[in-house]
């Protein structure tokens, strides 16, 4: 094959020629290739339409439930699971707050249970505290160690952050555990 040199100087047109063919050759591929990237940015936006569509008719979900048996997939300051009397739980730690943000929607009303294994102190015990959003909640119904209230709905905020927490005034410095819980659930009402 000859060398585009050669072939130039044995015929300039020949040169062009061929030149113009490899020119059009790689325009070709060139406009091939943004073709390409055009129908995958097409397809890109496609797949993200349809999975906001799916995602606007897709159901919330009802109820989130959280078992001390589980992996730890929420919370900081937790113990490993553990078992006492037949039953899984996590100890708190030191900072006495148990906090979680969940992608819940918060156009209606939550049922909220938490069930308690043990606290640290009697006095402890007698300051669990429920916080929605940064809003109190008092406990409707204690008993046996299973706290339970409604959380109202808000406008102001799209998911469901809690935070169940002692005063931590009430925890002995001895101790590294505030509290222990087997179980959380949080669950639509209507």
């Amino acid at each position: 094959m000859l060398s585009s040199l050669q072939m130039y100087r044995a015929s300039p047109e020949a040169f062009f020629t061929s030149l113009d063919k490899k020119m059009a050759e790689l325009e070709a591929k060139i406009d091939g290739t943004h073709k390409r990237f055009e129908d995958l940015a097409n397809l890109s936006d496609a797949i993200l339409t349809k999975i906001a569509e799916v995602r606007a008719h897709s159901e919330a979900p009802r109820t989130w439930t959280y078992l001390a048996a589980l992996p730890n997939l929420y919370f900081n300051d937790v113990s490993p699971a553990e078992q006492a009397d037949g039953v899984s739980k996590r100890s708190v730690g030191r900072s006495g707050r148990l906090t979680a943000r969940l992608n819940l929607p918060r156009n209606c009303q939550y049922f909220f249970m938490f069930r308690a294994v043990e606290f640290v102190n009697a006095a402890a015990a007698a300051t669990l505290s429920l916080t929605v959003n940064g809003d109190p909640y008092p406990w409707l119904d204690v008993q046996d160690g299973v706290f339970k209230t409604i959380v109202l709905e808000s406008k102001e905020t799209d998911s469901l952050e809690f935070t169940i927490a002692v005063d931590p005034s009430t925890l002995d410095e001895t101790v590294d555990m505030s509290f222990s819980f087997a179980q959380i659930l949080i669950e639509r009402r209507g």
